[in-house]
């Protein structure tokens, strides 16, 4: 059996294949995390990890961009919502976990170099990103 490349013909990107309208909500979550990691690789990021988990915490995508690791958190807002309501959609114990699946990741990666890491937030309207380097 012969294994090729999928290329975006054969399976094409997920907000192409069904309407927003009849998605659930993981299916949204992905769609908007893929839209994240094209913003980010645009504005010069490696995505190193999509989804790393540990018992109890995730985070939602890991990139470098130059020294820095950023562990960015996805979250989709209703569109009548406000950039002030935003910072309210990753409560303190959602950031503590992010905190605790980071350190997880760096610990499993060691052989990464960085000089600094960075907690951002993107949050998802429609299409559109509000990204936040340094949210927490």
């Amino acid at each position: 059996m012969e294994f090729g490349v999928f290329t975006a013909e054969v399976f094409p990107p997920l907000y192409f294949v069904r309407d927003a309208r009849v998605m659930n909500t993981r299916e949204k979550g992905r769609v908007a995390e893929s839209l994240v990691c094209e913003f980010l690789e645009k504005k010069g990021h490696t995505i190193l990890y999509r989804n790393f988990s540990v018992p109890e915490a995730e985070v939602d995508i890991v990139s470098s961009s130059g020294g820095t690791i950023c562990f960015t958190e996805v979250k989709q807002v209703p569109v009548n919502w406000s950039a002030e309501d935003f910072p309210f959609k990753i409560n303190s114990t959602k950031k503590k976990k992010i905190r605790f699946a980071a350190s997880v990741y760096l610990a499993r990666n060691s052989d990464i170099k960085y000089d600094e890491i960075r907690f951002d937030a993107a949050f998802v309207i429609d299409s559109d990103i509000k990204y936040i380097e340094g949210a927490f």
